[in-house]
């Protein structure tokens, strides 16, 4: 039926998508998925699997923990989103075993039963994109045989898709205001979402939150009987920038000592690399330090602090929230003390917090360009650039990716200096494809 993956993945994409903003609460229910898996056999209960979810930094906490078991020598998928060029992105094992036939061979199985599906149910009863990605991946984790999974949450944590799995450890990274139509209107009410992840008697471990996250996280864990292990009991997690590398330093109850170097830059990379390893040193405490020191080192995923080199250099990321922008433009500051060397493209989709996204990006930098952020959700470049006008600062909206990077070279230079490129997943992977095809800036 399907010639290629990408094809597959097309006719996953012909089913509701509710990353696109085909939302509404009859999409939203666990009911669905539980069925589809069991029409599939339930392959999410092939392996065991950590659960990783939070409002930033869950995907490449994921990452790093599939890559720590990796290095100790077993056979691990990762299952992320979104993703930021290809859905190929979002469901890999890390050893390579995941073939084009093993993919095609799944899509076969699940458009047989989907399209049966749709000659015997009502619109609504038929399952989404991101269910039907989400079956993919546990589908070919159990073909190839793979020992773990580790599973990052698509939106919240109850009622999505990924939140059937019998997780060894639950994971949850920090939370902020995010997707507040779907999650409710304050950090309570999203804590109480994404904490739902948590399942009886499995421990948890968590990220540095706010009083209030951390109130309804707590309250979770002792309704379920859960451990809970807060990172702040590992003490004092060290970073620096060294290059185009982050230095990492901490000690884990049962690992000890680890020191290692990250591909993706900046301290909340150093956060989520601990967080990560404390998962590992809860759930498997056997794990060797050098497989953990050898996994974090080979972590990476597009559009996480992702640097691209080029003269200027283009660091790409996805952050697309006030506080993980406000780590964007830290991490900016530190590669390139020069402000003047130093300039920005910007994109954003609707719904987002932009004054406030905008607000760490004018205290960094003067040279602005707002970028449409392409087409998988609605954006305003001009209100986004009305609203950096009204913060005191010029800017200049340009459409194309590469010559949005054209422009920003234009304004600082083109050597010893840095653009940024962040506000969405989607201008990340814009970015990214423009800076593989030959912008002007690349050396």
């Amino acid at each position: 039926m399907f010639a290629t993956v990408e094809e597959g993945f097309d006719f996953c994409e012909s089913f509701v998508n509710v990353e696109r903003g085909a939302y509404s609460p009859r999409r939203w229910r666990l009911e669905r998925m539980r069925a589809l898996l069991q029409a599939f056999g339930d392959p999410h209960r092939a392996y065991p699997t950590i659960h990783v979810t939070g409002s930033k930094g869950k995907g490449s906490t994921a990452a790093y923990a599939a890559h720590i078991l990796h290095a100790a020598g077993h056979r691990v998928g990762l299952y992320t989103s979104p993703h930021v060029e290809s859905y190929r992105e979002r469901v890999r094992v890390l050893d390579g075993s995941l073939t084009d036939d093993v993919f095609l061979a799944a899509f076969e199985r699940i458009a047989a039963w989907a399209n049966d599906q749709r000659r015997r149910v009502r619109a609504e009863e038929l399952p989404t994109t991101f269910e039907l990605v989400t079956l993919l991946a546990f589908l070919v984790f159990r073909e190839v045989g793979c020992a773990f999974a580790s599973i990052e949450v698509g939106l919240g944590g109850r009622l999505d898709a990924t939140n059937l799995v019998r997780p060894i450890v639950s994971v949850i990274t920090p939370i902020e205001l995010e997707h507040t139509e779907y999650l409710g209107p304050t950090l309570r009410s999203i804590a109480g979402e994404k904490a739902a992840i948590i399942k009886r008697g499995t421990p948890v471990v968590v990220s540095r939150q706010h009083p209030e996250s951390m109130h309804v996280i707590e309250r979770v864990a002792q309704l379920r009987r859960s451990s809970l292990t807060r990172i702040e009991s590992i003490g004092d997690v060290e970073s620096r920038l060294d290059g185009l590398s982050t230095t990492v330093r901490f000690t884990t109850p049962r690992i000890g000592r680890v020191e290692s170097s990250l591909r993706m830059l900046g301290s909340t990379q150093a956060s989520n690399a601990a967080l990560a390893t404390l998962a590992i040193d809860i759930a498997l405490p056997d794990t060797r330090g050098a497989a953990v020191e050898l996994g974090l080192r080979e972590t990476w995923l597009p559009g996480r602090s992702e640097i691209l080199a080029g003269s200027p250099a283009l660091l790409v990321d996805g952050a697309h929230t006030p506080d993980s922008v406000a780590l964007v433009c830290e991490t900016a500051r530190a590669l390139c003390p020069d402000r003047n060397k130093r300039a920005i493209i910007f994109g954003s989709v609707a719904g987002k917090a932009h004054a406030q996204m905008l607000e760490h990006v004018v205290e960094t930098f003067d040279s602005i360009v707002i970028c449409e952020p392409g087409t998988f959700k609605p954006s305003d470049p001009e209100a986004l650039a009305a609203i950096c006008r009204q913060l005191g600062k010029p800017c200049t909206v340009i459409d194309g990716g590469a010559d949005a990077i054209a422009h920003a070279v234009s304004l600082i230079g083109a050597s010893d200096g840095l653009i940024v490129g962040c506000g969405s997943f989607y201008l990340a992977g814009k970015l990214r494809a423009a800076h593989r095809t030959g912008a002007e800036h690349v050396a």
